[in-house]
């Protein structure tokens, strides 16, 4: 038994030996595959977006209007690799995606990518038959015509102000000269006279309608339309209290607006609703007390204060500007198409108007236009213009909070903590600037 074991453990050793001197023999077996070729992506945007620049796989769009953007891809994946995925998802080897995630009303809401100046990445995927994966990135920044990087410094801070929280909106924010803030709220005025800080809610007696923009007289007196009756109401304690103020103007359904020039001439836009309607128009007074109707039109807008006695009117439906030295006489000046003119202005290079599409600037007293939208985010809503006592002018278009004209000639954001807002009213109270936004409900002030 002694021999057999040494024998067994003999053959043992020589087995062992064997194997670690010959070499094994597998050429007849598979080996991985080395992939060397990656995989190639070939992207295209539909046709309401232009593609501006392409490095590698880093492509750079812009997109006119706010719109339906997606993407058109074309995937080679090399022998050893499976489908392409995005986010997880299996690509076909030809297909699109679309790029609308956060759509609303069919367009692609752009607000974050003002903000942002582009999209984040968008990353396909390729893996190959052992799961090792190859990113093909796809970086996609949509400019739209906003330069994030040009963004005038600024902060905002939101006001305390309690109506808000009952779901309403101010028209207007309203700074008046003994340094207090006005808005209204249906049939109810707010004030403040600490910048904000505090209101207090003021009733009018016997009114049952709703307000529609404050003005002031140098003297003092404040004045604001209203709708349904359309009257007018005037305070001489800086809005601590208001009456009717009693007139020799036709019965109106609303007074959209009220506006004294710096000749110190008032003028009101009336209107009534009816059918053909021949109180719809312009009236003049020289006291707020007797009026003459100077311009007769209908769907006004709004009326603009230019330099001097310079009044502009502009009206929805059919789009129209008139404009007028003194009141007396008026020119319908030519607007670009038939766009809904939104405001005017009257700045040192020209005329400035806003609709629903552009800015557009007239050198030429309204011969012709151009588009002034350079900084602008291209919104199809609604560019409110605001032009203060110190000269500066603002803009505030759509969703995209509020822009500051420079000196430069360029719209410059002010800030991006109003960048989602639609701001509905500016003004300036002892140099600090408060806006109002009507999709939020609330009150900001820059700091």
């Amino acid at each position: 038994m002694k021999n057999l074991s040494i024998y067994g453990l003999m053959l043992l050793s020589l087995f062992v030996f064997s194997c670690e001197k010959e070499p094994i023999d597998n050429e007849d077996e598979p080996m991985d595959e080395v992939v060397n070729e990656l995989p190639s992506i070939e992207v295209s945007f539909n046709a309401n977006s232009t593609l501006k620049q392409q490095n590698g796989d880093e492509y750079t769009v812009e997109v006119p209007r706010e719109a339906d953007l997606s993407i058109q891809y074309k995937i080679k994946t090399p022998a050893g690799y499976k489908t392409a995925t995005f986010g997880g998802d299996p690509l076909s080897d030809v297909g699109q995606f679309s790029l609308n995630s956060s759509k609303t009303g069919g367009t692609f809401d752009v607000t974050l990518i003002y903000l942002s100046g582009g999209l984040p990445p968008f990353r396909l995927e390729v893996e190959d038959m052992k799961g090792n994966k190859v990113e093909a990135k796809v970086l996609i920044t949509l400019p739209l015509g906003f330069d994030a990087s040009s963004v005038l410094q600024a902060e905002w801070e939101e006001v305390t102000f309690d109506p808000f929280s009952e779901n309403q909106f101010g028209q207007q924010l309203f700074a008046t000269l003994d340094g207090s803030l006005l808005t209204h709220f249906d049939n109810v005025i707010y004030r403040s006279t600490d910048q904000g800080e505090s209101w207090e809610p003021i009733s009018v007696p016997s009114f049952n309608g709703w307000f529609s923009k404050f003005t002031q007289h140098p003297d003092g007196k404040l004045y604001v339309g209203a709708y349904e009756p359309g009257n007018l109401y005037t305070s001489n304690d800086d809005g601590v209290s208001w009456t009717k103020v009693q007139t020799d103007l036709p019965v109106f359904s609303g007074i959209s607006q009220m506006v004294i020039s710096s000749e110190n001439e008032f003028y009101i836009a009336g209107w009534l609703n009816a059918q053909n309607s021949t109180v719809d128009g312009v009236y003049k007074s020289a006291n707020g007390l007797k009026w003459q109707k100077v311009l007769n039109v209908g769907g006004i807008e709004g009326i603009s204060l230019g330099s001097s006695s310079e009044v502009f009117v502009h009206t929805a439906y059919p789009a129209s500007l008139h404009h007028s030295l003194g009141g007396e006489s008026w020119n319908k000046l030519t607007i670009p198409s038939a766009e809904f003119v939104v405001d005017a202005a009257r700045i040192s290079d020209g005329i400035l108007i806003t609709t629903d599409q552009n800015v557009y600037i007239s050198k030429d007293e309204g011969s012709s236009w151009e588009v002034f939208n350079d900084g602008l985010p291209q919104s199809e809503f609604l560019k409110n213009l605001t032009v203060m006592e110190s000269g500066e002018i603002y803009a505030t278009p759509g969703n995209y909070g509020v822009f500051k004209l420079t000196e430069d000639q360029n719209w410059r954001s002010v800030g991006t903590a109003l960048g989602t807002y639609q701001i509905w009213s500016l003004t300036s109270l002892q140099g600090q600037l408060f806006a109002s936004g009507i999709n939020n409900e609330k009150i900001y002030k820059l700091k």
